[in-house]
Parts: structure tokens; sequence; C-alpha cells
């Protein structure tokens, strides 16, 4: 038994210790995470910070790409580094220091709704012969991937419900709803709640608080996109004409 305990404390030891080490090389912030550029003028480039806290060198590599989700919350991505200049595009930081990273869209500046894109900031794996990575042996690459939206003057974001119905056999039905933002400026579905009425009588028949929304709820609307939610319906609930109406706080 005093054999176990040992073993037990030279694991929580080893486990306590590796913790200390990836702390230290997982030490680097970015920010702000998320951005909204225009398409011409000042407001075409904008500014981040690279923040390394550790007590070690680190290489950092930058990257752009296209953002879609698709109907299912999906997201597809790829390669967009000639849209954009990055300055820099890597960069070596020094223990604690900072660095400011310039983004400047170079795409068309005539735009008549926002296009998405995401930022990767991704730890490099280079051995600057720190302590940490000789003593650990543990290789751990750390990465941010941020939004970027190119947004025209005036956007703004119209989520509506495209369409309901019921599937499903008797027992396993589900009620499929299709969200669909035709404005044209992203929308983040806080606190969404979905409410079901009877399109002869206008009655409530069934209520959806965010709780029951976890496959949508706080999820990002991009501009022209749809999303499908599927949600239980109680046995024994009478099939007629119904209205869906929905409500959120918009975060964009």
């Amino acid at each position: 038994m005093k054999g176990v305990l040992m073993k037990a404390k030279k694991i929580l030891v080893f486990l306590f210790l590796n913790t200390l080490v990836l702390a230290g090389l997982w030490s680097f912030s970015f920010e702000p995470i998320s951005r909204s550029f225009t398409p011409s003028g000042r407001g075409a480039t904008q500014s981040f910070r690279l923040k390394n806290d550790g007590q070690d060198y680190i290489a950092i590599r930058i990257s752009m790409f296209t953002r879609r989700i698709d109907s299912d919350g999906q997201e597809a991505r790829e390669a967009a580094d000639e849209l954009f200049t990055v300055y820099p595009r890597q960069v070596v930081l020094k223990p604690e220091s900072v660095q400011t990273v310039r983004v400047q869209w170079k795409g068309p500046a005539d735009i008549s709704s926002e296009q998405a894109y995401r930022i990767l900031i991704e730890q490099v794996p280079v051995d600057f012969g720190g302590e940490a990575a000789t003593d650990s042996g543990i290789q751990i690459l750390f990465r941010y991937l941020g939004a970027i939206y190119i947004c025209p003057p005036e956007a703004s974001a119209d989520v509506v419900v495209q369409k309901a119905e019921i599937s499903g056999g008797e027992g396993s039905e589900t009620l499929e709803i299709s969200l669909h933002n035709r404005g044209n400026k992203h929308s983040i579905l806080n606190d969404l709640n979905i409410s079901i009425r009877s399109a002869v009588n206008g009655a409530v028949l069934l209520e959806y608080p965010p709780e029951l929304l976890g496959g949508i709820n706080g999820e990002n609307l991009l501009a022209g996109g749809t999303r499908t939610v599927r949600l239980k319906i109680p046995e024994g609930f009478e099939k007629g004409p119904l209205d869906v109406e929905l409500s959120y706080d918009s975060e964009n």
C-alpha cells in the first residue's frame, strides 16, 4: 500500500511539473480575437497585439482563410493570404515582449455584403534551446483562431424563420426550423428563444428557452447564411398550421 501511495505521489509531482512546463509554453496571447474592417479607407487596416508572457522565445506564423458555415454549423475554410497584407507574417517573440501585427485588406473595395474570414495565429515548432523544451521533451503547439469581417457601410443583420416543418414518425417527431440571415451582416444568436404558436388563434403551444437550444444558441449566423435546428416535440402534439417566433440579443 505504501508503494502505491509513493507511486501516486510521483505521478502527481510529474503532472504538476508538466503543467508548469505547459503553462510556460502556452503563455502567449493575441488580441483582439475579432475585428471588423471597412473595405476601403483607414478602417481597411487594423492592428493586433501579440504578447509573449513566458520566459522562452517562441516563433509565430499568421495565415488568413475564408470562412463558410453550412446549415448544420460545420465550418469550411480555404487559404486567403492573397487578400490581405499581414506584417509581420512570421515573427520570433522574445520572452516577455509585445509585437504589433498590422493587417490590411487588399480585396475589392466595392462590396454589398459583409465577408467573413479567419485569422490563424499558430506557434511554429522551433527549438531555441530553452530549458523548458530541453527538460520536458514535449513539443506543444498553441494557436488562436480569430474572426475578421470586411463590412460595408450601414450593413445590418436580418434573421428570419425560413422554414418550419414537423418530420419523423409517431413518438420520434421533431420540429425542423431553418433560420436565414437575409441581411448583409453577421449576427450572434445570444439568448435565443423560440416560441411555437397556433396560426389559427395565436396561442403559445411550445416554448424553447436558450438552455434547450444548445445546438444554435450563441452561434454565428453569417450574412446570407442559413442554420437548421431540430427540436424535440412532446408526444400527442397536435399538428396544424404553426407560426414560429424567435427573439435573441444580437452581438456583432
